[in-house]
């Protein structure tokens, strides 16, 4: 499926169009869920203000094709994106935002982090933003 210049081929997601640095893919949907809340498709929002209790975004029952971005360990050397936490509207998000020129066809990839992994029994992929 092609929509807003990316499209989903077998559990990843791949540019239908060249993309540049800064550029924003969408914003990470799914269900609000507790920060314990562990899985997969969970993201974990990261709150700058007060009034905010940690929440998470779980995206394996509900979402948007961002939640078939892959890790890039095993299949580049570099991610191409990253997850940014930001407030719209006063709400947490999580939105994809580019790193480095895409080109058509290639995969977006982000790096999941060291937590992720180390949840997983996989502390050993090296690597990752939490180092």
């Amino acid at each position: 499926m092609v929509r807003g210049g990316w499209c989903v081929c077998r559990r990843c997601l791949v540019a239908a169009r060249r993309w540049e640095p800064f550029e924003v893919l969408g914003e990470y949907t799914g269900y609000l869920v507790p920060p314990s809340r562990d899985g997969p498709y969970v993201c974990k929002l990261v709150q700058d203000e007060a009034d905010w209790e940690a929440v998470s975004v779980d995206a394996s029952k509900a979402g948007n094709e961002l939640r078939f971005v892959n890790d890039y360990r095993g299949i580049a050397e570099q991610p191409n994106v990253t997850f940014s936490s930001c407030f719209i509207d006063g709400l947490p998000r999580t939105l994809l935002v580019v790193t480095r020129p895409v080109a058509f066809g290639e995969e977006f990839l982000a790096d999941y982090g060291q937590s992720y992994w180390a949840a997983r029994g996989g502390g050993s992929k090296g690597g990752g933003a939490d180092e």
